[in-house]
């Protein structure tokens, strides 16, 4: 499954079923490389069912440590977090977020593309999730976030003030 900032060992506890989580990547289908984390309570040969079944699809299989969010999802969820930040107080639109940050940074797809993509209830989860392992507030969520997530606004209709 994609990782969605929850442990793959309390996601497994969750679900008392064997876990394995995947980072976010642009593509899944063309990557070379996948990310993954593996609950604790997995067997051995469980994971490496995983691992094997990835390796068949030509990847090349990184196995992180278990936490949250793993590495790309943590970033890019703390991306869009920002920029929504930044939407939500008038500082720049969303149209000019996305393009700067993918000329001046050469990203992909800018971060509000990118949440928009993912799902803006799959980007708050993931902050809530991260927010409540490592009670730390730069997890925390915007308000826009949590009006995009509840169907409140849109990015497209969103005036700035």
């Amino acid at each position: 499954m994609l990782s969605n900032g929850k442990l793959s060992s309390q996601v497994a506890v969750e679900t008392r079923t064997p876990v394995v989580q995947f980072d976010l990547s642009v593509n899944h289908q063309q990557a070379s490389v996948i990310a993954i984390s593996a609950a604790s309570g997995n067997s051995t040969a469980q994971t490496a069912l995983v691992i094997r079944f990835l390796q068949s699809l030509g990847k090349n299989v990184i196995v992180l440590p278990d936490y949250p969010a793993l590495l790309t999802l943590r970033t890019v969820a703390m991306l869009c977090n920002e920029a929504l930040d930044v939407v939500n107080k008038g500082i720049a639109s969303a149209e000019d977020i996305d393009l700067a940050m993918r000329l001046g940074v050469n990203y992909p797809a800018g971060p509000l593309a990118w949440g928009n993509q993912l799902g803006w209830q799959h980007i708050l989860t993931t902050l809530e999730n991260l927010n409540h392992f490592y009670a730390d507030t730069r997890y925390r969520p915007a308000p826009l976030l949590r009006q995009l997530a509840a169907g409140y606004v849109s990015l497209t209709t969103q005036e700035h003030h």
